[in-house]
Protein backbone atom coordinates (compact mmCIF):
# COMPACT_ATOMS: atom_id res chain seq x y z
CA UNK A 1 0.00 0.00 0.00
CA UNK A 2 2.49 2.26 0.33
CA UNK A 3 2.60 4.31 -3.33
CA UNK A 4 -0.90 5.12 -2.61
CA UNK A 5 -2.28 6.66 0.58
CA UNK A 6 0.88 6.43 3.15
CA UNK A 7 2.96 7.74 0.29
CA UNK A 8 0.43 10.36 -0.26
CA UNK A 9 -0.27 11.31 3.55
CA UNK A 10 3.48 11.78 4.03
CA UNK A 11 3.92 13.99 1.05
CA UNK A 12 0.74 15.95 2.69
CA UNK A 13 2.96 15.77 5.91
CA UNK A 14 6.05 16.65 4.85
CA UNK A 15 4.61 20.18 2.71
CA UNK A 16 2.86 21.25 5.93
CA UNK A 17 6.40 21.01 7.42
CA UNK A 18 5.59 18.46 9.96
CA UNK A 19 8.40 16.34 10.81
CA UNK A 20 7.74 12.95 9.55
CA UNK A 21 9.10 9.61 9.79
CA UNK A 22 8.01 6.48 7.57
CA UNK A 23 8.05 3.45 9.70
CA UNK A 24 10.31 1.29 7.03
CA UNK A 25 9.03 -2.37 8.45
CA UNK A 26 5.49 -1.10 8.47
CA UNK A 27 5.45 0.28 4.81
CA UNK A 28 4.39 -2.68 1.78
CA UNK A 29 4.27 -2.96 -1.77
CA UNK A 30 4.32 -5.43 -4.47
CA UNK A 31 7.55 -5.86 -4.70
CA UNK A 32 11.00 -4.71 -3.64
CA UNK A 33 12.23 -2.36 -6.17
CA UNK A 34 8.95 -0.05 -6.07
CA UNK A 35 9.36 -0.45 -2.56
CA UNK A 36 12.71 1.23 -2.36
CA UNK A 37 11.89 3.71 -4.83
CA UNK A 38 9.17 4.86 -2.70
CA UNK A 39 11.07 5.01 0.39
CA UNK A 40 13.91 7.22 -1.85
CA UNK A 41 11.44 9.49 -2.93
CA UNK A 42 10.11 10.19 0.80
CA UNK A 43 13.73 10.51 1.57
CA UNK A 44 14.14 13.05 -0.79
CA UNK A 45 11.71 15.42 0.31
CA UNK A 46 12.60 15.14 4.10
CA UNK A 47 10.52 12.37 5.52
CA UNK A 48 13.09 10.46 8.27
CA UNK A 49 12.97 6.33 7.24
CA UNK A 50 13.09 4.63 10.50
CA UNK A 51 12.58 0.77 11.60
CA UNK A 52 9.98 0.58 14.18
CA UNK A 53 12.63 -0.46 16.57
CA UNK A 54 14.33 2.47 16.07
CA UNK A 55 11.75 4.96 16.88
CA UNK A 56 10.54 2.48 20.20
CA UNK A 57 14.28 3.30 21.22
CA UNK A 58 14.12 6.53 20.36
CA UNK A 59 10.74 7.43 22.70
CA UNK A 60 12.68 5.33 25.53
CA UNK A 61 15.31 7.68 25.60
CA UNK A 62 13.21 10.66 25.46
CA UNK A 63 11.39 9.36 28.61
CA UNK A 64 14.46 8.41 30.24
CA UNK A 65 15.62 12.03 29.39
CA UNK A 66 12.73 13.86 30.69
CA UNK A 67 12.83 11.45 33.94
CA UNK A 68 16.25 12.38 34.65
CA UNK A 69 15.01 16.28 34.28
CA UNK A 70 12.34 16.06 36.34
CA UNK A 71 14.20 14.38 39.28
CA UNK A 72 16.99 17.33 38.99
CA UNK A 73 14.29 19.69 40.27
Amino acid sequence: TLPNCPRATMFDAAALDYDVIGIEDGLATGNEDTRIANLRDLEAIGVRIATANEVIQEIHRAADRATSNEERR
